[in-house]
């Protein structure tokens, strides 16, 4: 069924858009104090930089393997709709740190995350 692409397409895209925002991430980040993130300084401060940005990614696919299936096994196309435009608006704001992080300039996306977090 072309819904079951589509939301297959969407697990891609979380899963790479996250992989890029993690490795962005491990590599701007020197200090917990970098850190925008309230919640991902929290767990920097628990478990080191590097063991949040990667316990975070973990989390993070689980999340979306399990919430493709649960998806899938609804067979519910009101559901495959909202987890589709969910996703893509994830991957779009993780695709948009993942550029801020790598090439050092804000953009639309980020600057307004920014002014939502402080």
């Amino acid at each position: 069924m072309f819904i079951d692409v589509l939301i297959y397409l969407t697990v891609i895209s979380l899963v790479l858009t996250k992989l890029a925002d993690c490795i962005s991430t491990q590599l701007k980040i020197k200090s917990i104090g970098h850190e925008t993130n309230p919640i991902a300084r929290i767990l920097m401060a628990r478990f080191g930089i590097k063991g949040a940005i990667w316990l975070v990614f973990v989390i993070s696919l689980l999340i979306i393997v399990i919430s493709a299936y649960l998806v899938l096994e609804a067979e519910s196309m009101l559901l495959s709709a909202g987890y589709i435009t969910v996703g893509l608006f994830v991957s779009t704001v993780q695709a948009a740190v993942a550029h801020q992080n790598f090439t050092g300039s804000n953009n639309m996306i980020t600057r307004r995350i920014f002014s939502l977090l402080s």
